[in-house]
């Protein structure tokens, strides 16, 4: 049995190895949440072990193939979407996506034909759009072990102790470092986080600069980095830590090593015996907002919460999240204590909830009604606004006068409406 994945009640795993005695012929099984077989599709593979699926928009993408390859399937049918036999055969990988492809990075197929590196399959067609050469790659067997992590225009990836990142629109590697990395890259915030030399070490995402390490008090870390919104979950064998990405402290650990997950707030920990142990790890700060003179729905639209020591602009956490159709949001937190939050939308005047308190299951209710009239986000509705919403006036999506931000209702097009809102508010500030 291969590592399942899980999108919107439906489990996906890959289950038989291909070809080979005694082997089970390999297929993508689908399951409902309650165990039931939903469907189950065939497809071509040779003595191969896989990463879990990956699952988006509507089609679920995964290596395979007789000869190597990646395959896409349609989630709801299992109907096999496309299959590209373009790609060396390794195991032990999964595609990473962005809008446009699904990335592999893979070795070499023959010694004497240096065809590793990473490659890009078009979503839509299923052929090969480009690929980078990774001309330093070390041959270490067919399984990769890793899939590659893609953000900002970035793939990164391990390979020989080295962390590569691959500079996708440009088409070439951007940078290495070479040292003692082992496992799977994880991405976020403009740093990279890597197992080195069984330490938690974090290198700039643009420029491969060394930023900081965190060493376990006993043991090394190895297996994958986890991170939420403001932490990296790693563990050693008996061990499991959380650090602080923002003070790169450890803030809790338990005694238990093994694989690890995290799902709906919940830790899971499983070890070679058979040994699954669930901890409930991440509490969250949740409240719902309220956007003036919206016209729509308030699903989607960006916000930033900001956690602040109380009285003051000191800024301890940032989140970029959205809200739920109901204007609801929710973000991981670790902090206990008495905080301010500040809430800002994008046309919207800031607002502080003062003096939340949080408990060890985090802060909940903490919400806000935003005002709106700040087209360029100065957290004021002045002159400078209407200016904007001037510039913009008449427009709609495609046209050059178009600004979103000027959409003040959120209908798509700018118009005596907004002009509205704007007269209503002028002259307002929010908080600081």
């Amino acid at each position: 049995m291969n590592p399942p994945a899980y999108s919107q009640g439906r489990v996906y795993v890959q289950i038989g190895q291909g070809i080979g005695s005694g082997n089970t012929s390999p297929y993508l099984a689908c399951f409902s949440s309650s165990g039931s077989v939903l469907f189950t599709t065939p497809f071509g593979a040779q003595w191969e072990n896989y990463l879990a699926p990956t699952i988006d928009n509507g089609r679920v993408y995964v290596d395979g193939g007789t000869y190597g390859g990646m395959y896409a399937f349609n989630t709801t049918t299992g109907a096999q979407s496309w299959f590209c036999g373009a790609l060396n055969q390794y195991d032990q990988w999964t595609p990473s996506l962005d809008s446009t492809y699904a990335y592999a990075y893979l070795g070499t197929q023959y010694s004497d034909v240096p065809t590793a590196g990473l490659y890009a399959v078009n979503r839509t067609t299923g052929l090969v759009g480009f690929w980078i050469q990774d001309p330093d790659y070390y041959w270490s067997g067919w399984s990769m072990g890793e899939a590659a992590a893609i953000s900002n225009g970035h793939a990164y990836a391990v390979n020989g102790n080295r962390l590569i990142a691959f500079d996708i629109p440009n088409r070439k590697i951007a940078w290495e470092r070479d040292r003692a990395i082992t496992g799977q890259v994880s991405v976020s915030g403009g740093a990279v986080y890597v197992i080195d030399a069984g330490t938690l070490s974090a290198f700039d995402a643009t420029t491969g600069a060394f930023l900081w390490a965190w060493e376990p008090p006993a043991g090394s870390l190895s297996g994958t980095v986890i991170l939420t919104n403001n932490a990296a979950i790693v563990g050693t064998a008996t061990q499991t830590f959380a650090i602080d990405l923002v003070s790169h402290t450890q803030f809790w650990s338990v005694p238990v090593g093994g694989e690890r997950s995290v799902i709906d707030g919940r830790l899971l920990i499983g070890n070679s015996t058979g040994l699954l142990t669930a901890y409930d790890i991440l509490p969250q700060l949740s409240g719902t907002i309220a956007l003036g003179n919206l016209a729509g729905t308030a699903e989607g639209q960006p916000i930033t919460v900001q956690v602040r020591l109380p009285g003051t602009t000191s800024v301890i956490d940032s989140y970029r999240t959205t809200l739920d159709a109901e204007g609801r949001f929710s973000v991981d937190t670790v902090r206990v204590g008495t905080y301010d939050v500040a809430i800002k939308a994008s046309h919207w005047l800031r607002k502080v909830v003062r003096n939340v308190p949080f408990g060890p299951s985090g802060a909940g209710g903490v919400d806000a009604q935003l005002i709106n009239g700040d087209i360029n986000g100065d957290n004021v509705v002045s002159l400078a606004d209407f200016g904007l919403l001037k510039l913009a006036y008449g427009s709609s999506p495609g046209l050059p006068s178009w600004n979103p931000q000027a959409d003040l209702n959120g209908d798509g097009f700018v118009g005596l409406a907004d002009f509205g809102i704007f007269k209503q508010h002028s002259g307002e500030s929010g908080d600081n």
